[in-house]
């Protein structure tokens, strides 16, 4: 039987798709988890995409999985919490923004400063997606395909009442389908 690396404590940086699952992997080994987030809702990327994880939409994927990971002791989820550094020996700064309903009256701390200690750590932060550059390129409502994703997916806010979209690759795609599918133009 191989033997079985015991971690201590992991710090998964993102809470999309891959840190879900590497927050729960982990969790469920019985390591202690961190699991920060800069986003007041977990999901990264998938909160404003449309297609499916085992068979099922990603915003129940991504729910059934929060579901999950909030039963499991060792973990701890902070949403709203921003890695902003890396120092040696597996330290890292973290700055946690306070909601008001957790604020007193005695206590008015808006933010909290974390010195995150861990054995392990897991980036998580997802892609890149890098514009095309043409000519005025920086015009109001010219915008990266994920961004409108985001708008028409997540926000339900049109990005306009007529879409063109450029594109080298299949995100474009994903973006004018999901604009069809809202009823929106696309050129």
């Amino acid at each position: 039987m191989p033997k079985r690396t015991d971690i201590k404590s992991v710090l998964i940086i993102g809470a999309g798709p891959s840190g879900l699952s590497a927050a729960l992997s982990a969790g469920l080994s019985g390591a202690k988890v961190i699991l920060i987030d800069e986003d007041f809702q977990l999901g990264g990327r998938l909160l404003s995409e449309n297609y499916n994880i085992n068979n099922m939409h990603c915003s129940m994927w991504t729910e059934k999985t929060i579901t999950e990971l909030s039963k499991i002791e060792n973990i701890r989820i902070m949403n709203k919490t921003t890695a902003f550094a890396c120092f040696d020996h597996g330290i890292y700064g973290a700055l946690e923004k306070v909601d008001d309903a957790k604020k007193t009256t005695q206590s008015k701390i808006s933010q909290i400063l974390w010195k995150i200690y861990s054995k392990k750590t897991i980036l998580c932060t997802g892609g890149t997606e890098r514009s095309i550059a043409f000519g005025n390129n920086d015009r109001p409502g010219i915008m990266l395909a994920s961004a409108v994703r985001s708008y028409v997916n997540r926000w339900g806010v049109p990005p306009g009442s007529n879409t063109v979209i450029f594109t080298n690759n299949d995100d474009g795609w994903k973006t004018a389908f999901d604009l069809k599918r809202k009823g929106l133009i696309v050129s």
